[in-house]
């Protein structure tokens, strides 16, 4: 959470030769936060708490972007050669675009894969479990069964993912026993039959 400070107390403080500007609000929006009460002394300056929801996000390496840019400078006199090449220029944009947009957004709502064209919101409560395949990248098993991989997202990102659904890595969630939550150990099964 940040901490700010009350309008008022900001006002008060500023030399006279400064001029506050405030914009004007629309109609149909609800007023500011209440002003603190007058006391002796005029109107107190307290810091206040502001709620801001914090995103972690993931996003591709830039030296994708950076690609994408040396890519479009290299079709640039090709393109510009004859009128129907001029379409070769939209492929490295297009990159470009990609690598910038496309990645994992997580915030305590739940998850946002992101694509170049679309994006797919996944609540928490539809996530079964976090998990990465063999190569390391982070996939979701959802509750009706399907698997979901989460672009741009490495299994050591799971546990700042964990983190920003408001979860610590030991706590259960609320639909799932105790004793489930914090049985980390596998049960491993002897080849031999013993």
């Amino acid at each position: 959470m940040l901490v700010g400070i009350s309008h008022s107390c900001v006002e008060e403080n500023l030399p006279s030769s400064w001029q506050v500007f405030r914009p004007a609000r629309r109609s149909g929006r609800t007023p500011g936060p209440p002003e603190a009460p007058a006391g002796p002394a005029g109107p107190r300056c307290e810091n206040r708490r502001v709620s801001k929801t914090s995103t972690l996000r993931f996003r591709h390496n830039q030296a994708i972007s950076v690609a994408a840019v040396i890519a479009f400078l290299g079709a640039l006199p090709l393109a510009t050669s004859r009128w129907y090449l001029a379409p070769l220029l939209l492929v490295p944009v297009a990159i470009g675009v990609w690598a910038l947009r496309a990645g994992t957004d997580a915030d305590p709502a739940g998850v946002r894969i992101r694509a170049l064209l679309g994006q797919h919101r996944i609540p928490w409560s539809d996530i079964l479990e976090l998990a990465s395949d063999p190569r390391g990248q982070a996939m979701v098993r959802l509750r009706d069964g399907r698997t979901t991989a989460l672009p741009a997202v490495r299994s050591v990102d799971l546990p700042a993912l964990i983190t920003a659904s408001g979860q610590s890595l030991g706590e259960s969630r609320p639909n799932q026993p105790a004793a489930q939550a914090h049985d980390a150990t596998p049960e491993r099964t002897d080849p031999t039959g013993q």
